[in-house]
């Protein structure tokens, strides 16, 4: 597993009991952006060609939050060619 980008706060969060958020990463060339609630919150470049190719997984740590529950109800990507 390799990590793109550290823990950071974000204001783009719904915090709170029965909150969902909707996050999201987009890969265009070289260039990987993330999203949280339909904002652009970072992007980070791959200079070296890390992640040309490989699998995406789903990674929670609750070290922040005691009791945190989480529920994933959806999981997609889509390919295309631009």
């Amino acid at each position: 597993m390799l990590t793109l980008k550290n823990y950071t706060i974000s204001e783009w969060i719904n915090k709170g009991s029965n909150q969902s958020n909707r996050i999201g990463v987009m890969a265009i060339d070289n260039r990987i952006g993330m999203y949280i609630n339909g904002e652009k919150v970072d992007e980070v470049v791959d200079e070296e060609d890390h992640y040309k190719e490989g699998f995406f997984g789903l990674y929670i740590n609750r070290n922040w939050t005691e009791n945190l529950s989480i529920n994933v109800d959806k999981v997609s990507y889509w390919t295309c060619l631009l």
